[in-house]
């Protein structure tokens, strides 16, 4: 197919065009959507004389995996299912390969593809155990329906249709999902609800993650000076080096309200804790202040902490980078490739450094110095995956990354903390420029004052 002087007759569209990157995204996302209802065809998409897509006849697993890189093939499960007049088949992604938004979901009815809105919340409810909230499986579906059973003209370029047993497909939608869904994820997925209701055994010690296995101990800490020896295992931690001269971040992150770090800030606390009682369900902490009970959530509390730990460092250190042993090889699809690479300077301010490897794939040579051995692969995927996703500025970037360190390194619900080490992330809690909410917005704490209580068992 060849177009040429497509504004001849209609010149005044020509204006309300977008930049030339986001048209020509336009074109390769639409070329995207036609490659997969036809893998049988040859494709091959020349954007200024560089390929950008070169498609060989294919089945459609293989399609998939050239269109969106390697890294998807092992998280491709095959469904397949034909009942009451409709055949469906495709590929929905397993519960540990997943979005934040719903940009993997691709639905076709009869060879056409259409926005099948509450096809992706159907597919979400079948995932709702499995995956965290707000993110959304990948999948590629197709079905095949007597044309009499559903209405393709509501819409003018037939981008939805209506089903007249709308109640017997979203049964037949979910039957399919489900039906390999609970065949081929892993046991630990199906199971962790039941488990996570189960009595807790009381434990002599608990295996704790890299991630954090410097700041956490199965056991309890037996020192008459618990706070000081914490105090020595966090600085090993977060241990700086000097400020570069001449570096002004001074704006980053101010979208969280987060006001520049030095290390003689003296911040007056809302939140000052006197003492803690332990933990209930695994996973809240009560502790007691001059103004009420404050019931802590170990996790987000540990992740606001790290946030504005990491933000400062980001902040009086730039480009500070160490290389890898290996380098790690990462696949991407052609466009979030291109996408990712646009910002690669700036990814190294934050000490990231990146080399293209050509077809979607992209090697990391150093990485910053306050990631945790063996969280760089999943911290470093989800930088990326954010930054796609969200477009993100070179200011925000530096929010991103702590955002990203934070979630991956922080304390999880389950974890055992030792009474000194509770004291202690109570009291860093304390300090932070905003201790009752996490990055993400998810609330730290809820405080019980004294008159709430006393009001809830009728005094007043």
């Amino acid at each position: 197919i060849e177009i040429k002087d497509l504004f001849l007759n209609t010149p005044v569209r020509r204006k309300f065009l977008k930049s030339e990157r986001s048209e020509n995204k336009k074109i390769k996302d639409r070329l995207i959507v036609t490659s997969l209802s036809r893998p049988d065809i040859q494709l091959k998409y020349i954007q200024d004389e560089k390929i950008v897509l070169d498609l060989f006849p294919q089945t459609l697993r293989e399609r998939i995996v050239s269109v969106f890189g390697n890294n998807i093939d092992r998280f491709l499960l095959g469904v397949e299912l034909e009942r009451r007049g409709i055949k469906a088949k495709g590929f929905i992604s397993s519960p540990e390969f997943f979005k934040s938004n719903r940009s993997g979901q691709y639905f076709y009815v009869n060879g056409r593809p259409i926005e099948l809105k509450y096809g992706s919340q159907l597919i979400r409810k079948s995932y709702d155990e499995l995956i965290p909230y707000g993110s959304h499986p990948w999948c590629f579906l197709f079905f095949e329906i007597d044309p009499r059973y559903i209405d393709v003209n509501v819409h003018p370029t037939k981008k939805e249709i209506r089903f007249l047993d709308e109640e017997g497909f979203n049964a037949f939608f979910l039957e399919l999902i489900n039906k390999e869904l609970r065949s081929k994820t892993p046991v630990t997925f199906l199971e962790m609800k039941k488990r996570l209701s189960e009595p807790v055994k009381p434990k002599s010690g608990v295996q704790i993650s890299s991630h954090y296995s410097k700041v956490l101990s199965p056991n309890p800490i037996q020192t008459n000076s618990s706070g000081t020896m914490f105090q020595n295992i966090m600085e090993t931690i977060y241990k700086e080096p000097p400020l570069q001269k001449g570096f002004d971040l001074e704006n980053v992150g101010a979208g969280n309200n987060l006001s520049d770090l030095t290390e003689t800030q003296v911040k007056s606390r809302d939140f000052i804790p006197k003492k803690h009682f332990g933990i209930i369900f695994e996973t809240f902490i009560l502790a007691e202040a001059e103004d009420g009970l404050y019931i802590i959530d170990q996790h987000t509390a540990h992740e606001r902490i790290r946030y504005e730990e990491v933000l400062k460092y980001l902040k009086k250190v730039r480009g500070k980078s160490q290389p890898l042993l290996a380098p790690i090889r990462l696949d991407f699809s052609l466009q979030e490739a291109e996408d990712i690479l646009e910002k690669k300077m700036e990814f190294e301010q934050l000490g990231l450094v990146l080399d293209d490897l050509g077809g979607g794939s992209i090697a990391v040579r150093e990485t910053p110095p306050f990631l945790d051995p063996g969280s760089e692969r999943e911290v470093i995927i989800d930088l990326l995956n954010r930054t796609i996703e969200s477009k993100a500025s070179e200011k925000e970037l530096y929010d991103l990354m702590a955002k990203c360190v934070a979630c991956r390194s922080a304390i999880k619900k389950g974890d055992h903390l030792s009474d000194s080490i509770l004291g202690e992330l109570l009291n860093r809690l304390s300090y932070c420029e905003n201790p009752s909410r996490c990055p993400h917005g998810r609330p730290t704490l809820i405080k019980l004052t004294r008159f709430d209580l006393e009001k809830m068992f009728h005094r007043r």
